[in-house]
């Protein structure tokens, strides 16, 4: 109903504006810009309503193209699992403003951080502690997880971490913008140290 009235609008005012523009006085050519106003409005009026359609529709995509992503406890073990059986090589996040060698998994916010920690408990053995409650080790470092909290800074809530070979595990919470969160992450982790040389060294 509302397009027809549109078009029954754009045409009145069309007629109107060709009907004055004929017109070889000021007053009807005035007359006939006037009438073409309602048009013009119209006209806009359906550009506007066209990008906003469109911008929701690629927002709407977006969302879904990022829920496709989200992992439940089962894929999230198999993704790091096929993170940590891979060779050592330099890995990188995709998460805007991250720092190097580490990759974040993408969480199902129906994942709790208890059955998180459980899923990945059950391959990997117990995790030790990193941060809880919002209260971060103060003494970690390179040889205790320090690399599971560097991506988050300030905003890690809790943090369980496993070592696992040349990698770190991570599982935890976060507080940002967009709320607390559940976060998974692999990260490099520096080969031991045996009798002052790595234990990797040839």
């Amino acid at each position: 109903m509302n397009r027809l009235l549109g078009f029954a609008m754009m045409w009145a005012a069309l007629y109107g504006s060709i009907t004055f523009g004929a017109g070889q006085s000021v007053e009807d050519r005035l007359m006939s810009a006037v009438a073409a106003l309602p048009a013009w409005w119209y006209i806009g009026f359906r550009i506007r309503r066209e990008i906003r359609g469109i911008r929701e529709d690629a927002r709407a995509a977006r969302r879904r193209r990022e829920a496709k992503k989200l992992m439940g406890r089962d894929e999230l073990r198999t993704a790091v699992t096929r993170l940590v059986s891979r060779s050592r090589r330099p890995v990188q996040c995709g998460v805007a403003g991250h720092p190097p060698r580490h990759v974040c998994l993408a969480v199902s916010p129906e994942v709790s951080l208890a059955d998180l920690v459980e899923g990945i408990s059950d391959w990997y053995g117990s995790p030790h502690n990193l941060a809880m409650g919002g209260c971060v080790d103060a003494s970690a470092d390179g040889t205790t997880g320090l690399a599971l909290l560097e991506p988050f800074g300030p905003h890690v809530v809790d943090m369980r971490a496993w070592a696992y070979g040349s990698w770190w595990i991570g599982a935890g919470t976060v507080s940002d913008d967009e709320g607390v969160r559940r976060v998974a992450l692999v990260a490099e982790r520096p080969a031991p140290v045996v009798d002052g040389l790595p234990a990797d060294a040839s």
